[in-house]
């Protein structure tokens, strides 16, 4: 099992004019009267279909395992802005002259026409560096023409490493300006390679950011990587991916193992679950400025649970 340690997050501050402590060093801030916590937080049943009739009474949030008093639980009125990232990396295996099908219908009709109004995307393709369409857009036509810029990558861009981490940095950079609810939505295969930023890294800013990250994932499958020694490295590429969609309330879903199918349905299932989601209030019991946990518990146990699982307690 690979395991991930995200380390507490601490923020300091020091004001101007306090007398020194006696040991030279100034006293830390004691914990005073926390801000609220907002999450967006998404409730499914088995098929993946939203729940929409969800009461404050149904729900329990647990921080560090306490329980928390819920203030607000409300149906979100928030639009979404997305960014689509495909990989068209060399690893990706879609099928052939048909892959080239899969990426235009993704960008030319599922995205576009899943949007609602006051929803904003931007896409862009994963390859040896991040193509991205410059800005956000609500444009059904506007959304075609930049998809059609970010799917003519030169070929000598997709015949190298794949920066799947880097690439989704970025994105989430680009959505922090953003005023809506924030997803970055990936088509990969997740054969993460060749990354100046680091999975945890990425987790940590998705989590500053407030935004969930989606995966669609080509293959669900162990592969094998040829080493320089020769040798084959076994390793179930799906992991990282699964890791960042459950930290960030996001989700991870694969068409099928081979050959590559029609992620299209997908990608709508993703953007039905945006737009239906809850906003959930609650307030830490003090700001001491570190991580905690978050764990949501809902009532039937029988439905899924989709919000980010940590945040920093600040004022």
């Amino acid at each position: 099992m690979m395991r991930f340690c995200t380390p507490c997050l601490a923020t300091a501050a020091v004001a101007l004019g306090i007398m020194a402590h006696p040991s030279g060093q100034q006293p830390p801030l004691a914990p005073g009267p926390a801000s609220p916590v907002s999450l967006q937080v998404s409730i499914e049943q088995d098929d993946g279909t939203p729940v929409r009739n969800i009461t404050r009474d149904s729900i329990e949030v647990l921080v560090d395992g306490e329980s928390r008093s819920i203030t607000s639980f409300l149906p979100s009125t928030r639009p979404v802005s997305v960014v689509l990232l495909l990989d068209v990396s060399a690893s990706m295996r879609m099928g052939g002259l048909s892959s080239n099908i899969v990426l235009q219908r993704a960008v030319e009709q599922w995205l576009p026409y899943t949007l609602k109004p006051g929803d904003r995307a931007r896409v862009g393709t994963i390859a040896k560096r991040l193509f991205l369409s410059d800005r956000f857009t609500s444009n059904p036509r506007d959304l075609v023409e930049a998809g059609f810029v970010v799917r003519s990558v030169p070929a000598t861009e997709t015949n190298g490493p794949s920066p799947i981490w880097d690439a989704i940095d970025n994105a989430i950079a680009a959505l922090e300006s953003e005023d809506n609810s924030r997803a970055v939505l990936v088509l990969t295969d997740g054969r993460a390679t060749g990354n100046r930023k680091g999975l945890r890294e990425v987790g940590e800013r998705a989590l500053a950011a407030s935004t969930s990250v989606h995966f669609i994932g080509e293959r669900d499958v162990p592969t094998a990587i040829t080493q320089i020694s020769g040798d084959q490295a076994h390793v179930i590429p799906s992991l990282g991916p699964r890791w960042l969609a459950e930290l960030t309330g996001g989700s991870y879903e694969s068409d099928k193992r081979f050959p590559w199918s029609d992620p299209g349905p997908i990608f709508a299932r993703v953007m039905d679950r945006l737009h239906h989601t809850y906003t959930l209030v609650f307030t830490p019991a003090s700001a001491d400025g570190k991580s905690h946990n978050i764990d949501i518990k809902v009532r039937p146990v029988s439905l899924t649970v989709r919000a980010r699982k940590q945040f920093i307690a600040s004022r």
